[in-house]
């Protein structure tokens, strides 16, 4: 039997003091084609190719371009853990588990579609260098994947859209913080905003930049 679905998989949101972890899952024919819009812009008209969201610094191609993805993809499979959940059970617990959700969740859609669908028909490519999810077929992790496969970076685009809409209701519920301009990210000014006023109820409470910031509990006195 020949291969006959790839499905890509990245994140967006893992080293972020806020905000959620998006994790996605897009599959794809073997042989389909690059993904990409046809865009006109202030500099001429150019065409998209779906990719590392990184490499799209304007909200409004990675939009466009997150939209053919979730058009021309076979399945897709979106993961989404809340501050309150990974602070609850841990990133180290959240994130591979998030991972092997996304990859399942998409191997039952494909199999919807293509009822015949047999583990060797399937691979599934992440980014990252981690440990590799017990999944029922190929699993190939892939450090800097989301620029090696376009696939990988069509998740990527799928998962950075969704966090960043998430990231702006929450500048809107918290807008001292300039989660606009940090996107939860340990940026300088986070890190600044964060000592001066604390941590928002959005900020993982888990992680060691916040935490540092918070009341230590008393010990018992005698």
């Amino acid at each position: 039997m020949s291969l006959k679905y790839v499905i890509g998989i990245d994140e967006s949101g893992c080293g972020a003091l806020v905000g959620p972890l998006v994790v996605c899952a897009v599959a794809f024919a073997v042989d389909q084609p690059q993904v990409t819009v046809p865009w006109h812009g202030v500099r001429g008209d150019q065409v998209l190719r779906a990719g590392d969201s990184k490499a799209f610094k304007d909200a409004d191609k990675r939009a466009a371009l997150e939209a053919a993805v979730r058009a021309e993809a076979r399945a897709c499979a979106v993961i989404e853990r809340t501050s309150a959940e990974i602070d609850a059970r841990l990133f180290s617990v959240i994130f591979p588990e998030a991972i092997q959700l996304a990859a399942l969740r998409c191997l039952e859609s494909l199999k919807v579609i293509d009822p015949a669908l047999v583990a060797a028909d399937v691979v599934v490519r992440i980014d990252g260098d981690l440990a590799r999810p017990a999944l029922p077929c190929a699993v190939e992790c892939l450090p800097g994947g989301d620029k090696l496969d376009w696939r990988i970076g069509a998740a990527s685009l799928v998962a950075r859209t969704l966090c960043d809409r998430r990231l702006d209701a929450l500048h809107a519920e918290y807008p001292r913080w300039g989660f606009d301009r940090s996107r939860g990210y340990p940026t300088r000014e986070h890190k600044q905003l964060l000592a001066e006023r604390g941590p928002t109820q959005a900020h993982r409470r888990s992680f060691r930049p916040v935490r540092e910031l918070l009341p230590q509990p008393r010990g018992i006195e005698a």
